[in-house]
């Protein structure tokens, strides 16, 4: 049985960040393509890594049948072992949020500073989803 990550979750694609409440949230929000295609980093709020795996389901029903339908589905969990990237986390919610935060230049110098966990809540106020 996987590990559960604990929330908010982060995700990273590109120079995207994302922030969900909940791991469905997230798994809900993520399209297999992005997985598939290996665009998407994640990290839960203790900048412990994520594992995502994507599985294919008949769409159900004889259209769905008849047409050979299927969706992807995305499970999201800790990545195996103590895979940790807490400085990678830090990091990339540092570069965003001095990004994001341009136009309050007071809050810059101080975001190395601050713990990771006060790193995601403040990027959860700005990130987009």
């Amino acid at each position: 049985m996987a590990a559960t990550p604990n929330p908010p979750i982060v995700l990273v694609e590109d120079q995207d960040v994302m922030v969900f409440k909940s791991v469905k949230e997230a798994e809900w929000f993520v399209e297999g393509w992005v997985v598939k295609e290996g665009r998407l980093r994640g990290f839960d709020a203790d900048g412990h890594l994520l594992r995502f795996e994507v599985e294919s389901r008949s769409v159900g029903g004889r259209l769905g049948r008849w047409l050979n339908m299927s969706r992807d589905e995305t499970q999201i969990s800790l990545a195996p072992g103590d895979a940790t990237a807490g400085e990678d986390l830090r990091d990339l919610l540092i570069a965003f949020l001095r990004t994001a935060t341009s136009s309050a230049p007071q809050s810059i110098p101080e975001l190395a500073l601050l713990p990771l966990a006060t790193l995601v809540q403040r990027a959860a106020r700005y990130a987009q989803r």
